[in-house]
């Protein structure tokens, strides 16, 4: 700084190129308060996921089967060393909650939470980083039921591991 109060001492044509120099050397020179790796973006992977048909809760009939489409896209960000995606394991599982109450009230509050539940699973392999599977999943009588969808990725080695965004559950009223 005392290097600055002698420019700006000096002639004045002068002066304004040496003082916008000597600032920039000092602001150059200055420590930092944030970090460069601040603002670096770490490398990870993630997947998109649509499921369908959609709703809150799907509405469907007893005794029937429903189709579930899965869609969903695998993600990389900025790495390439980061393990390549072979597949994508979906793992569903269909747990039934509780009965709709008849005409007279009964039948609601009984407790047969987990009395009927049926997993799915199958391993989808990718297409340029876009993998789509269908679910055939059953409700064999009316009630309430709850789907757990949750998803993990396969890579080239065969080993699987959880990833961000693979999964949701879906409410589903058979009637």
């Amino acid at each position: 700084l005392s290097a600055l109060l002698g420019l700006l001492q000096a002639s004045p044509a002068r002066r304004r190129a040496d003082v916008m120099q000597k600032v920039a050397q000092v602001v150059a020179q200055m420590p930092r308060a944030l970090p460069p790796y601040f603002f670096a973006v770490h490398p990870n992977t993630s997947l998109t996921l649509s499921v369908t048909p959609t709703g809150n809760p799907v509405t469907t009939t007893a005794k029937t089967a429903l189709v579930f489409a899965f869609e969903g896209m695998v993600m990389h960000r900025t790495c390439e060393r980061l393990r390549p995606v072979k597949s994508v394991r979906i793992h569903v599982l269909n747990t039934f909650l509780a009965r709709v109450p008849d005409d007279r009230g009964l039948g609601g509050d009984q407790p047969d939470r987990g009395r009927y539940s049926k997993q799915y699973t199958q391993q989808v392999p990718l297409t340029q980083e876009f993998m789509s599977a269908l679910c055939v999943v059953l409700f064999p009588e009316e009630g309430h039921y709850q789907l757990t969808v949750t998803m993990q990725l396969v890579d080239h080695q065969d080993v699987m591991w959880d990833v961000s965004g693979g999964g949701c559950e879906i409410a589903v009223h058979a009637t």
